[in-house]
């Protein structure tokens, strides 16, 4: 299970390229509520989680 809280794309762009630093997950707590600066695909496609939760909420969370 990975939560990296509010990380920022760039940072967690980081952590994934040029090499893959986690590993792939079971369960990936979406970064900060699915705003759409975090969660970028180059994290998701490294991470591969078997499932994804997002935390949401009446003001904030999840950007289509």
């Amino acid at each position: 299970m990975i939560d990296l809280a509010d990380l920022t794309g760039t940072r967690e762009y980081d952590l994934v390229c040029p090499a893959n630093k986690i590993g792939a997950v079971d369960l990936y707590l979406v970064s900060h509520h699915g705003i759409d600066t975090s969660g970028s695909p180059q994290l998701v496609h490294a991470l591969h989680p078997r499932v994804a939760i997002m935390n949401n909420g009446a003001r904030k969370g999840g950007r289509a």
